[in-house]
């Protein structure tokens, strides 16, 4: 990953999607945390650690975590203070009525705002294909946040994802080493980016069994403050 990210400032400049457009090489670096906030934070670290700065989104309608939850406000809080932008990642599939998701996202976003305490100046859909919200819901920003996916940031960058754990299109490390594309959107999600290379089912049972011990460890040491006995 830091291979990746020296690549990549070695020819582009970093940008947030709220930033006026520019001429030079720049990119777009973000991540979806759909899975996991305890490798979001490593990645933030990591890139923290080479003096640059990303967008990760947040889903309030995971799976996978509770956003609300005080472990992983902490994590958040900490990607923050590391200076990485919050954004929203919104899940369209949550709600029934596509035609009122304006508000539903304002609400999220307040919600997002008032929990970590940072402004949420920008959205990426939450699997945008499944409901063709790309191509519907295209404008350049929607309740007030910059669409990660409006036509503008299409037209002008080229498209590199790690969705499902296979890099789609192109393998990102032959995009940064050649360096051809002007504007570059880079998606990486944090759950496959782990110590050790593992198949993408492996890291996600990983992640499953990672939050069950710690829910464990918690009711663990609930008990154990309480004085009251273990019953197994």
């Amino acid at each position: 990953y830091r291979e990746l990210l020296r690549l990549a400032k070695a020819q582009y400049r970093f940008v947030g999607f709220t930033e006026p457009s520019r001429e030079e090489k720049t990119i777009l670096w973000r991540h979806d945390v759909d899975i996991s906030p305890h490798r979001a934070r490593a990645v933030a670290r990591i890139e923290a650690e080479e003096g640059m700065t990303s967008t990760y989104f947040v889903l309030l309608h995971a799976t996978w975590y509770n956003a609300l939850e005080t472990e992983v406000v902490r994590i958040f809080e900490e990607i923050a203070a590391l200076g990485h932008r919050i954004g929203l990642h919104f899940d369209p599939s949550h709600y029934t009525d596509r035609e009122d998701l304006e508000p539903l996202m304002r609400l999220e976003r307040t919600m997002l705002e008032a929990t970590l305490q940072v402004p949420i100046e920008s959205f990426s859909w939450h699997n945008p294909n499944q409901g063709n919200w790309i191509e519907t819901l295209s404008a350049p920003s929607i309740a007030g946040m910059a669409n990660a996916y409006s036509a503008a940031v299409r037209e002008r960058f080229s498209y590199v994802s790690d969705s499902h754990g296979i890099w789609r299109f192109r393998r990102l490390h032959d995009v940064l080493a050649s360096a051809e594309q002007q504007h570059l959107h880079v998606l990486t999600h944090p759950e496959w980016w782990v110590e050790e290379a593992m198949p993408p089912r492996a890291r996600i049972a990983r992640a499953i069994a990672g939050r069950a011990s710690r829910n464990e460890h918690a009711y663990d040491e609930g008990i154990a403050a309480m004085g009251r006995p273990n019953v197994r």
